[in-house]
């Protein structure tokens, strides 16, 4: 018994290693690649030096104060990158090990396991972002075994355990919510002696108590005590309402957004597990008594397959269904063991497709790796420029800031009239405006640049799949703009203002 758990305890630490070093290559030649992530650093930074202004942007209080923690080892934003691609690695194996448990895997079936779900496009670019997504699926993976248990013993104890972690995401991630239509047809199925009155008001009590908590804290730091709920709100109110790009609403209809992303990004047989896990397991799915204990494939069954179709309805990104990936390749590889009866030839079945994900790795993200704001930084030293306004990126941010350099962000070029007023002379057109698609730069787009430099970090199309829930992007539609974006051959110019 204790050889078989160091062995895989051993499988475990070998696969994180290879993972994190998968997630991370090439990331110390790299800067932010999203809005979001350089966002999330400066108030991070903010935070550190007591300001308290933007703790509840996003409603993620929870993960901007753990981080400003690490404010205190770490000077270099790259560090902090690293740490949540660890905590994103750490979920990918807390994950693995429930599949494992489950299905009762061999050491060696859940090595390969979490390297098949390792290699993963999103997760891999997951555990390249500055962003909220890495920690909060950390939090999803201690959901997923207390609420299994929940189920299968009838634990009022795992049922409030369960509670209490979402509360606590719903601090992080304001898309926790979205668990909560999964979870009531879990509980309408197997509904039992732990849905009592006296439980759920349990559960609305601890569902309540972060936001009086962060009342609290909000009063401390010279907020509004109602600026934690009055946050999810605004969130909420935004979606009615034009954003900077003109996307109104959070529902769209696009039933090729995700079938094309797996196959642009992913392993080859996601989608074959996807359509053959309903199938093959059939009877342990949907064949049992009402109110009987639930198994594992019925469990993931009903978790995996309503975020599927619910974010089909929902405005759409790659990082939409990201409580799901590792699930998703979960079931690919159990429906591989029952389809391939010899182990040696699953193996390499899922070893070509661990190959091939490396492939794709190197073509989509990789190649993508470099930055060229190091350069922008050393030419407005040379020319003593100390303030520089930008259009809607925040790249430049993290270097600008070790160079003593002020940055503004405009998104319109209506702005640069104040901003100027303001001191700043200069404006870098960052093509991050594109992919975000907020095309309110015509003019400047006109205008002859002082200096201008590529940008590899501003190309791959996963940049722009990513924003396609701001910008409202269908699949086709990101494509093209990427396309658009791929015939110039620069990405930042320096530009006087006029």
């Amino acid at each position: 018994m204790l050889q078989t758990k160091f062995r895989f305890l051993v499988s475990y630490l070998v696969a994180g290693i290879i993972i994190f070093l998968v997630q991370t290559h090439l990331l110390w030649n790299s800067g932010f690649l999203d809005y979001d992530s350089a966002r999330n650093w400066q108030i991070v930074q903010e935070i550190a030096i007591g300001n308290f202004e933007h703790l509840f942007q996003h409603a993620s209080p929870t993960f901007f104060l753990f981080y400003a923690v690490f404010t205190l080892f770490f000077k270099n934003f790259h560090f902090f990158i690293a740490l949540n691609c660890f905590i994103n690695v750490l979920a990918i194996l807390l994950i693995g090990r429930f599949i494992a448990r489950q299905f009762k895997l061999s050491v060696f079936q859940t090595f390969i396991l979490l390297v098949f779900t390792g290699f993963s496009g999103f997760l891999t670019a997951n555990g390249r972002y500055f962003t909220i997504e890495a920690p909060s699926l950390l939090l999803f993976a201690f959901i997923l075994p207390v609420y299994y248990k929940r189920f299968t013993e009838h634990s009022q104890q795992a049922f409030l355990q369960v509670i209490g972690l979402v509360a606590l995401g719903l601090t992080i991630n304001y898309k926790f919510l979205l668990l909560f239509p999964v979870a009531l047809l879990l509980e309408f199925i197997y509904q039992d002696i732990v849905l009592r009155p006296k439980h759920l008001l349990l559960a609305g009590l601890i569902l309540i108590t972060p936001f009086i908590i962060y009342a609290v804290i909000a009063v401390w730091v010279n907020l509004p005590f109602y600026r934690f709920p009055a946050t999810y709100a605004i969130l909420l109110y935004n979606y009615q309402v034009p954003n900077p790009s003109s996307r109104v609403g959070f529902l769209q209809l696009d039933l090729t957004f995700y079938l094309r992303y797996f196959l642009r990004f992913e392993s080859p047989f996601l989608l074959g597990g996807i359509l053959l896990f309903p199938v093959l397991f059939w009877q342990q799915i949907f064949v049992q008594p009402r109110k009987s204990i639930t198994n594992p494939y019925s469990f993931l069954f009903w978790i995996i397959y309503p975020v599927l179709f619910g974010m089909h309805l929902l405005q759409k990104a790659p990082r939409g269904l990201f409580l799901i990936y590792s699930l998703l390749y979960a079931v690919t590889f159990i429906c591989s063991l029952r389809v391939i009866k010899n182990k040696k030839l699953a193996t390499g079945f899922i070893l070509i497709s661990v190959f091939y994900q490396a492939t794709l790795l190197q073509k989509e993200i990789y190649n993508f790796a470099a930055t060229n704001y190091p350069r922008v930084i050393n030419y407005l030293q040379e020319h003593n420029i100390t303030k520089v306004a930008t259009t809607v990126g925040l790249g430049i941010t993290p270097y600008s800031k070790s160079a003593n350099i002020e940055v503004t962000t405009v998104f319109n070029e209506k702005e640069l009239a104040a901003v100027k007023a303001k001191g700043y002379q200069y404006v870098l057109l960052d093509n991050y405006y594109l992919a975000a698609n907020i095309k309110n730069f015509k003019n400047l787009e006109k205008t002859a640049p002082l200096a201008s430099w590529p940008e590899p970090s501003l190309m791959p199309l996963y940049l722009y799949l990513d924003q396609s829930e701001f910008a409202g992007f269908s699949f086709d539609e990101a494509l093209q703009a990427r396309q658009q974006a791929l015939t110039d051959s620069i990405q930042l110019r320096l530009l006087p203002i006029p």
